[in-house]
């Protein structure tokens, strides 16, 4: 079972807030996460979705074994966006630590071995009325990366 957990931080808490673009300003940060080992049999799949009046809502799951470390990326940033629209959020600035995943979707290049995970990034984007993606070193993803790596290892399916 998935978990996802709401909670509240402190505003002087804030050490992995990114800079952000003056457009999504308003809009809540999502830092995604994903824990892969070649080892292992499942991946660690997370988000961190905070709001701008402190609150915080957490996911973090187990799934199946990917292909690659980045299909658990692309994972976690899908699992992320239908979180937030089943929630109902209408607005989200997604933030990842995954150059690859921002370069396949942001130069819309072929990459047919993610097609269909494009292809549902693509819808559910539209979900959003304010919708942002940008890249975050994994410095400023520890939250995310630790529940990741939590889910993984632990087992949260």
């Amino acid at each position: 079972m998935a978990q996802v957990v709401q909670s509240t931080v402190d505003s002087d808490d804030e050490t992995e807030t990114a800079p952000q673009g003056e457009d999504v300003r308003s809009c809540p940060e999502c830092k995604t996460d994903a824990s892969w080992d070649m080892k292992d049999n499942l991946v660690g799949l997370s988000f961190v979705l905070m709001n701008k009046d402190g609150s915080c809502l957490y996911g973090a799951k187990a799934n199946v074994m990917t292909q690659t470390v980045t299909h658990a990326e692309f994972k976690a940033i899908l699992w992320a966006l239908r979180n937030a629209t089943e929630i109902g959020y209408t607005s989200i600035h997604l933030q990842t630590d995954c150059q690859q995943v921002l370069k396949m979707i942001k130069e819309e290049e072929e990459w047919p071995a993610f097609a269909d995970e494009i292809e549902d990034f693509t819808l559910l984007k539209h979900c959003f009325t304010c919708f942002d993606i940008s890249y975050i070193p994994r410095t400023l993803n520890v939250c995310a990366d630790s529940l990741a790596k939590g889910a993984r290892s632990h087992g949260f399916v």
